[in-house]
C-alpha cells in the first residue's frame, strides 16, 4: 500500500488534498511522528501533545516568529485552527494546518521544514540560496522578519492554490522575468529589479515583491500581472490582510 491515513482507507480530507497534490509518490497524513523521521525540535514539541494543546503549541511557535507581523492571522487561528498533522507528500514533509473558515468549510495550509533542513538531515546552510530560474538569493540581505518566518517554515501556503509564501527554491527574481506590464503601461519603475524578489503570492496575478536594496520598514511593492503596481506598501500589513481573507472565506 503506497500511502496510509486510517485503517479503513483514505479520509475525505486526504482524498481532497491528494487530488490537488502535484508531487508524485507516497501521500500520507500522519497524526504522530514515525520512528526515524527527522523533524525540528519545535515540531517534536508540538507532536508531543494532542488536540487543543497541540494546536496551541503550533500557534505559539508561529506567534514567536511573526506574531507582531501577522497579529490578525494569529488571532483568527486561536479560535479556528482545528488540527495540526504531518503531511508526507512525494518525499517532502510538512505541517498540515486544518483551519475552519467559520462558514462550515475548511482551509488547509502547509508549512515546510525550516530553511536548511530536510526530513533526512540538516544540510549545509549558505548565504547564497538557489531560487527559481537558476538565480540566487543573498540571504544576508533578506529582512529579519522574513528570516524568522522561513526559519519556521520554508514555504507556508494554502494547499490547493499558489497562495502564500513560496519555498525558497520557488522564489523568483523580478529581473529574470519578462514583465510585459512595464512596457504595456510605459512604467518608470523605482526598483532595482535585479534585487527584487517575490516573497508572497495571492494566487490570482498579484504578488508582493521586496527590493532588498530598499526594504526598510517592511517596504514592498504590490505587483500585478495586468495592472500598475503599488509602491511602498507595508509587506506584512498586506500579507496579514490577504491571509485573513483567505482563511475566512468559504470554499
Amino acid at each position: 500500500m503506497s500511502f496510509w491515513i486510517k485503517k479503513q482507507g483514505l479520509s475525505d480530507k486526504a482524498k481532497f488534498l491528494k487530488s490537488w497534490s502535484q508531487r508524485p509518490g507516497p501521500f500520507e497524513i500522519l497524526e504522530s511522528v514515525p520512528e526515524g523521521l527527522l523533524i525540528p525540535p519545535d515540531w517534536e514539541d508540538v507532536f508531543a501533545s494532542k488536540g487543543k494543546e497541540r494546536t496551541a503549541r503550533a500557534i505559539d511557535r508561529l506567534e514567536g516568529a511573526v506574531g507582531v507581523e501577522l497579529r490578525e492571522t494569529i488571532q483568527f487561528l486561536r479560535s479556528h485552527l482545528q488540527t495540526v498533522e504531518l503531511l508526507r507528500e512525494g518525499g517532502t514533509v510538512s505541517l498540515l494546518y486544518s483551519i475552519s473558515s467559520g462558514k462550515g468549510k475548511n482551509r488547509y495550509w502547509i508549512g515546510g521544514l525550516p530553511i536548511g533542513m530536510t526530513h533526512q538531515a540538516s544540510v549545509s546552510f549558505t548565504e547564497s540560496l538557489a531560487i527559481s530560474g537558476g538565480s540566487t538569493l543573498d540571504w544576508a540581505k533578506v529582512p529579519a522578519s522574513l528570516k524568522r518566518l522561513y526559519g519556521l517554515h520554508n514555504g507556508f501556503r494554502y494547499f490547493t492554490h499558489g497562495f502564500g509564501f513560496p519555498r525558497i527554491s520557488e522564489i523568483f527574481c523580478f529581473g529574470d522575468q519578462d514583465l510585459g506590464i512595464i512596457e504595456a503601461l510605459d512604467l518608470d519603475v523605482p526598483l532595482d529589479l535585479s534585487q527584487t524578489y517575490d516573497f508572497f503570492s495571492n494566487g490570482a496575478g498579484g504578488c508582493l515583491g521586496v527590493d532588498l536594496t530598499h526594504c526598510e520598514d517592511d517596504k514592498a511593492v504590490l505587483w500585478w500581472a495586468k495592472d500598475a503596481p503599488t509602491y511602498d506598501v507595508n509587506f506584512w500589513d498586506v500579507v496579514d490582510e490577504w491571509i485573513l481573507m483567505n482563511l475566512s472565506e468559504a470554499e
